[in-house]
């Protein structure tokens, strides 16, 4: 079993494949601007609580990843 990040890389991997098929658990918060009435921006942090297939495949951290968003209406 594998796990690949939303660009296509291999975030983790268990060759045996008996790591697991939890991942984990996620937790998001975000914020939207509205600059008109056609254009939003916003952004958002999210916690990633790693699950029995990460801890045994990884140092088993939890992660946070922030993102930015951008919304456009016609």
């Amino acid at each position: 079993m594998r796990l690949y990040s939303a660009a296509g890389a291999a975030v983790a991997r268990s060759a045996t494949g008996i790591a697991g098929t939890h991942v984990g658990q996620q937790l998001d918060g975000q914020a939207m601007y509205s600059v008109s009435k056609q254009v939003q921006i916003g952004g958002g942090l999210a916690h990633l609580f790693t699950g029995e297939f990460l801890k045994q495949t990884t140092q088993g951290k939890d992660y946070n990843i922030p993102y930015i968003m951008f919304g456009y209406g016609f």
